[in-house]
């Protein structure tokens, strides 16, 4: 027998309670209550995802994304899947942006010559570029992607890495207007 996720018409309509993903009643799995296998799977992502580690923390994600209104009723599957997007993309977002950060950060703390470079970019604006081909996935949370808009290319993206740029120089020139100057002619 073959189970199609989308319960395709070669699938007898009588095995699609078997997919993950039927509602057909509730599971109870320690002290929540979800509306499909998949449910809890999606449940258990998001808990990964954010780094959740205690009971609080879990109950919280519970209440805030597979119940809904004042009767608290369960969330049908096809939102928690909406939901699980959003929530999927703000965490991948900031893990990215803390990550890029941390590695930037000591990246230029540890090079002298990459700080020189960095400051002889003055004020220009640094955008760093992703290319995004046909079919090819791209990051436009670190950078920035050229995309057709009415007929024109625009600039797309969050450019984490080229703002984060801006902020080591910045904090570079602060640093450095402190010190001394120092001169190998004298």
């Amino acid at each position: 027998i073959q189970l199609w996720h989308d319960h395709d018409p070669k699938m007898e309509p009588r095995f699609a309670i078997l997919l993950p993903a039927s509602e057909t009643g509730e599971i109870v799995i320690g002290k929540h209550t979800f509306a499909s296998v998949s449910a809890f799977i999606v449940y258990r992502t998001m808990m990964f995802y954010s780094d959740i580690n205690d009971n609080g923390g879990a109950d919280k994600l519970y209440q805030d994304y597979f119940r809904q209104g004042e009767d608290r009723t369960l969330v049908p599957l096809s939102e928690v899947i909406n939901r699980f997007n959003d929530f999927k993309d703000y965490h991948y977002t900031n893990r990215l942006s803390k990550y890029a950060k941390y590695a930037i950060d000591k990246s230029y703390d540890q090079s002298r010559s990459k700080q020189v470079l960095l400051l002889s970019t003055r004020n220009k604006e640094i955008v760093y570029i992703v290319y995004c081909g046909q079919n090819q996935p791209c990051d436009k949370v670190l950078g920035a992607a050229y995309v057709r808009s009415h007929k024109q290319l625009i600039l797309a993206g969050n450019n984490f890495v080229g703002k984060h740029l801006a902020v080591v120089r910045e904090r570079l020139r602060a640093i450095r207007s402190t010190q001394p100057h120092v001169s190998i002619t004298n």
